[in-house]
């Protein structure tokens, strides 16, 4: 008995210490997981003295990212990709020192360093195939959310806009819509990683079920957006041995449902997305070439440095007679980042998608459709500093890592990974 007794407080420890490090792992993760589920209608609710109930589960998410890392005693190392992306974003925070005299934009600055440590956080923390699918189903169960906020107006007869415009959460429909039409290459690789029949059952049926509600938002560069994302999923189903032919054609009967069931329920949503051949080819983007014209102009008052983060909007209001923003997240860098941030963000962009490109397995294909989903709509939209558009290529990031098991930085003390691609390891 005395002789054992070692070895059982030895194993008592190993034990004790083993369910302190899943500890440290599972927690923060969970938070982080509940910020991605968060992104899709964090404005449907607000919490009082904070905001959006987002920028609490993201406060805390960090939080908890801290208190482990205090355990671990160190954060995984940085590649050339994501120190290019952190140096862009702590460039945007200092250029509001080019000018200080617009509150607006220390905001803007803020937001900026904010989402520098979300990259960081998702970079420490996502570092397995399955924190990876759990983040990537944290993401889609969020859309999921919008999709039915979405359908709720609908029902309700409460437009956001005119032209019979929907969108759940308060959110601007066109943003509602690029969101939605991001998670679709999302869930339908996710789909094919887990094992519950139910999670891949709805995870299968986003692209269809988003689809309605992505009518619903009448937003063209959304529409546009989602049919990248789609070409994945027929591409997918068609040069794949997985799926039947009665599959392929169930899936192509059932969008065709869903194009008709959307033009029979919101005729006015449908008129406004038939214009975008129009307006691509003869029409001016709804005032947004007018914007970009004037705003190349304005480019010339600071082409080095840039006119500073968040001051777009009021230094183009002399043009207009109103602060507005550039419509488009390029030139949105371009103008306010001077030559100095468009650099660097084109180095991040560049190296990016080499990344994405030398991946390996079916991570590749999801990827270079999420990107070119998030590409178009971008291209439209002022989305420099939402949340989406730091969070996917991070993600992205990591799973660049995890197709390189060999490139891993050994920045904690798991388990060894496994020298093939994650994607191709069966359900999670």
């Amino acid at each position: 008995m005395t002789s054992g007794a070692p070895g059982h407080a030895q194993a008592t420890a190993a034990g004790a210490s083993l369910r302190s490090s899943s500890l440290l792992v599972l927690g923060p993760l969970l938070l982080t997981c509940l910020f991605l589920f968060s992104l899709s209608w964090e404005n449907a609710v607000l919490v009082s003295g904070l905001g959006t109930v987002g920028r609490l589960l993201g406060g805390l998410a960090v939080l908890g990212w801290l208190l482990a890392l205090l355990g671990r005693g160190r954060i995984a190392k940085l590649t050339t990709t994501l120190a290019l992306m952190l140096a862009y974003l702590l460039y945007t925070a200092a250029s509001y020192f080019v000018r200080l005299d617009l509150q607006s934009s220390f905001g803007t600055a803020i937001t900026s360093l904010q989402l520098g440590v979300i990259v960081l956080l998702l970079w420490d923390q996502v570092r397995t195939r399955q924190h990876l699918i759990a983040a990537l189903v944290s993401v889609v169960a969020g859309a999921y959310v919008g999709v039915v906020l979405t359908i709720v107006n609908f029902l309700g007869q409460q437009p956001v806009r005119f032209y019979e415009r929907y969108s759940g959460g308060n959110f601007d429909p066109n943003d509602l819509g690029l969101i939605l039409s991001l998670s679709v290459p999302l869930a339908w690789w996710t789909a094919k990683q887990v094992r519950l029949p139910a999670l891949r059952w709805a995870l299968l049926s986003y692209p269809l079920a988003c689809l309605a509600p992505l009518v619903l938002t009448s937003s063209r560069a959304a529409l546009i957006a989602y049919a990248f994302s789609l070409l994945y999923v027929l591409h997918d189903v068609w040069f794949t041995a997985s799926f039947r032919p009665a599959a392929r054609l169930g899936l192509l009967a059932a969008l065709g449902l869903g194009v008709w069931t959307a033009t029979q329920l919101a005729p006015d949503s449908v008129a406004r997305l038939s214009t975008i051949g129009s307006e691509l080819t003869s029409g001016n983007l709804n005032d947004r070439r007018d914007i970009w014209e004037a705003a190349w102009t304005l480019a010339g008052d600071s082409p080095i440095l840039g006119l500073g983060v968040g001051r777009f909007a009021d230094d183009l209001a002399p043009y207009f007679g109103q602060a507005i923003v550039a419509h488009n997240t390029l030139i949105t860098v371009a103008v306010e980042e001077g030559v100095v941030g468009a650099l660097l963000f084109s180095l991040y962009l560049i190296s990016l998608l080499l990344g994405v490109l030398q991946m390996r397995g079916s991570l590749r294909p999801m990827w270079l459709a999420c990107l070119a989903c998030l590409a178009v709509g971008t291209f439209t939209l002022t989305w420099n500093h939402r949340k989406l558009t730091w969070v996917l290529p991070a993600l992205a990031l990591c799973s660049v890592r995890l197709s390189r098991p060999a490139a891993l930085p050994g920045a904690w003390a798991g388990p060894a990974a496994p020298q093939h691609d994650p994607a191709k390891e069966g359900p999670a």
